[in-house]
């Protein structure tokens, strides 16, 4: 008889699916067959090192090798607990990336607060980011919170951060 010998795909219990090679042949004992030898082995290729190409990360779409850089880049830094600079010229998605962070860091269920740093003039912004006591100044009626304490904890997306005073850039 011959050897019998093939590559098949089954389920494992665990129902991850698996390739095996099968080979059997016959044992003969004065020329009769008195059994079968068989070999089974996992031929399952090992999982790729390297993921599928995502198609996007939170609202970022696309498929080309630098986004799946920043992907990761993303990923990466949404682990730490750190300061990060996106830059960018204007409508790059520099917020787009800053919300992607947020989403994927331990901050995720806290707050996400954009200021817009060219927006404000060079008193109200300090008074905007750091907040004021009632009193602190004419028009002062009552207390105001900052950017900063109504982010409590989560994070704080600071805009054209470039266009803030280098006196002023200090306070932060």
């Amino acid at each position: 008889e011959q050897p019998l010998s093939g590559e098949y795909r089954v389920f494992h219990k665990n129902r991850s699916i698996l390739t095996i090679s099968i080979y059997t042949r016959p044992i003969f004992e004065e020329g009769r067959s008195v059994g079968m030898q068989g070999i089974i082995q996992n031929i399952t290729p090992p999982p790729s090192r390297f993921a599928p190409p995502r198609e996007g990360l939170h609202e970022l779409i696309g498929r080309s090798p630098k986004m799946q850089e920043i992907y990761e880049l993303i990923m990466s830094v949404a682990k730490t607990d750190s300061t990060v600079l996106i830059h960018g010229e204007s409508g790059t998605g520099k917020e787009l990336i800053a919300q992607a962070i947020h989403a994927y860091s331990h901050r995720k269920n806290k707050p996400f607060i954009v200021v817009n740093c060219a927006a404000y003039s060079e008193n109200l912004l300090e008074s905007e980011l750091f907040g004021h006591e009632r009193g602190a100044f004419t028009g002062a009626h009552r207390r105001k919170l900052g950017r900063f304490e109504l982010a409590k904890g989560g994070t704080i997306f600071l805009d054209e951060i470039g266009e803030i005073p280098p006196h002023s850039q200090v306070l932060l």
